[in-house]
This record gives C-alpha cells, sequence and structure tokens, in this order.
C-alpha cells in the first residue's frame, strides 16, 4: 500500500494520513472490537516528515486575487476571516455571536491547543462578525476554495496556508513579541512559532546594533591575519 502511493506520486504527508486511518482502525479492531487476534496496527509504520514542513505564504497581492475568485460571498468572508485572524477552519465553522466580543475574538479552552486566547480584529472586519454564516460544512468552503484557487493557477495552496499567511505577517513586524504571535495563533510553545523566525531577518539586525555599541577600541594590525595566511599559502604551494 505505501510502496503502491509513492509510485502513484503522493505526497509524504497524504501517505501519512491514510495510513494512520488504517493503523487506527486495526488497534480498534484488535483492541476494542476484538475482530483480530494480533496486533496488526503495530506493523504499519509512517513516513518520517522531517524536513519537509511547508512553507506557503500568500502575499497581500495573492490574497486579493483569491478573494476575487470566490463566488460565494459567505465563503469569501470567511477566507478573509482565516487570512486576518490566523483561526483555523474549525475554529472558524464553531463561532457564535458570543465569541465576538469587539474587538476581540474570544475562544474558550475547546480548542485544538486547549488553550483559550483572544484574537484583535481589524476594524474594517468588524462587519464579517456579524453578518457571516459560519455553521457552513466543511465540503462547501472546499468546493468554493478549491474551484479560486484553480482559476489562479494556484493548486498548491491549502485553506490552512492562510494561517501561514496571517503567522508570516505578523512574524515580519520585528516590534510584535514571539510570545504575542504564539498566543494569538494558541501555539502550544514557542518552538512551533519558532518555524517563522526566519522571516523576521530584522531581528539579527538588532544583534548587529546590540553588539556594534559595546565594541571596544582595537588598534591590531587587522591585516596580519590576513597576511599570514597567505605566507602559508604560498609555502605550500
Amino acid at each position: 500500500m505505501k510502496a503502491d502511493m509513492l509510485e502513484k506520486g503522493y505526497s509524504v504527508a497524504t501517505i501519512n494520513r491514510r495510513l494512520a486511518i488504517v493503523r487506527r482502525i486495526l488497534n480498534l479492531a484488535y483492541k476494542e472490537w476484538e475482530w483480530i487476534e494480533q496486533p496488526l496496527g503495530q506493523k504499519i509504520k509512517l513516513l518520517s516528515e522531517k524536513g519537509l514542513a511547508r512553507e506557503v505564504f500568500l502575499s497581500k497581492e495573492e490574497v486579493q486575487k483569491l478573494i476575487d475568485l470566490i463566488e460565494d460571498e459567505n465563503i469569501k468572508k470567511i477566507v478573509l476571516l482565516a487570512v486576518y485572524t490566523g483561526l483555523r477552519q474549525g475554529e472558524i465553522r464553531k463561532l457564535k455571536p458570543e465569541n465576538w466580543q469587539a474587538p476581540y475574538i474570544v475562544l474558550s479552552s475547546k480548542t485544538k491547543s486547549k488553550k483559550a486566547r483572544s484574537i484583535p480584529l481589524i476594524n474594517e472586519l468588524h462587519h464579517v462578525m456579524t453578518s457571516t454564516q459560519f455553521n457552513v460544512t466543511e465540503w462547501t468552503i472546499r468546493k468554493n476554495f478549491e474551484a479560486a484557487r484553480k482559476a489562479m493557477r494556484r493548486p498548491d495552496i491549502r485553506f490552512h496556508d492562510l494561517r501561514h499567511t496571517f503567522a508570516s505577517w505578523l512574524i515580519q513586524d520585528p516590534s510584535i513579541p514571539l510570545g504575542v504571535i504564539r498566543d494569538t495563533l494558541g501555539h502550544s510553545n514557542l518552538s512551533v512559532t519558532n518555524k517563522y523566525s526566519h522571516l523576521r531577518p530584522e531581528s539579527l539586525n538588532v544583534i548587529k546594533g546590540a553588539l556594534s555599541s559595546n565594541m571596544v577600541n582595537f588598534t591590531g594590525d587587522f591585516d596580519a591575519g590576513e597576511k599570514q595566511a597567505q605566507n602559508q599559502a604560498q609555502k605550500n604551494k
């Protein structure tokens, strides 16, 4: 099964999701249902996903194009909310009127991270919270989203990439602490948020500035080391 999917060109993530389902069924068949006599689920090993983390972030222009290509106005608002809050699709579909405490979307601890959190919403989207039907099916969102990404010739974009886009926009602002971004996204710890840290080059410049301001006076011959290396190279010829 694993070899067949690899041969057909399925992604590692897709293969692992399918293997996990089969393993779960086999584990239930052995432990709960007693349909089989051996723990066959233990024999199913997932493929390594190390180094395969997705890094798909949309630009403002790409988000605009995606929004313009979504025909359903309600789904358009849901996509906008995903981009500008970083909420997961499941979290958006579960939103209730009581979650809107302007200017924040307030979530209880019944989320993936098991943590309550408040997400600020920009003024331009406040109307979305009072004019959107959130209890739509996953299939309805997928149908509209996939049609739009196909129209913009970006079949690689997933709905979850809207969350990555939100995170990438925040991380590029050095004035926003990583801890705030972690809490806004509902990450379990900073190590998860740190996967976006390479998008914050300004932090490295801050380090350079801090070190330069503490540089001591040094009158040594900076060329001495280079000359010594050149002389050594000549001797080795």
